[in-house]
């Protein structure tokens, strides 16, 4: 009878110094972002807790979360908006800069501990959401800022209960 041999990869594979820059974030959020352009409608639920996902991954230490991250908010307004054939200019500004990773940095270069709780990037980060959600109203009609407030809410929520 046939015995199955039990091997890892690590095994197989020969030892390596080569750092590789994916992780778990990076996987997800780039899959994310393709089953966005292509599965709309299976994401439609989902699209307030997509766009807090992406903004706050959007300032990552990890340029392919930022990346992969600016990319599923590009492709959600891209599918939500534009595949409706609405033309709005200031739709396809967003996913260019988008694209282009010109966005504005939030909380990564500012130093928040214990005795500095202090965030001074809330304001620019309210805005960009608020930019975002208000897009999508005028193009669609959709107001997603009560669902958006929500979901960022019981995300705030979950990292204090921890």
């Amino acid at each position: 009878m046939y015995e199955e041999e039990k091997w890892a990869l690590k095994d197989v594979l020969p030892p390596s110094e080569v750092y590789l820059p994916w992780s778990e974030c990076s996987v997800s959020v780039s899959v994310l972002s393709n089953l966005a352009f292509e599965y709309t409608h299976v994401l439609a639920p989902h699209i307030p807790q997509l766009i807090v996902s992406a903004v706050l991954e959007m300032d990552s230490n990890n340029s392919r979360v930022c990346e992969y991250s600016a990319r599923l908010l590009a492709n959600l307004l891209q599918t939500h908006v534009l595949s409706q054939n609405i033309d709005n200019e200031e739709v396809r500004k967003t996913i260019y800069h988008l694209n282009r990773s010109e966005y504005p940095p939030f909380w990564k270069s500012e130093e928040i501990t214990k005795n500095n709780l202090s965030v001074k990037s809330s304001g620019r980060l309210a805005s960009f959401v608020r930019r975002i959600v208000n897009l999508i109203k005028e193009a669609t009609g959709e107001d997603y800022s009560h669902p958006v407030a929500l979901a960022a809410l019981n995300f705030s929520r979950s990292l204090l209960s921890r």
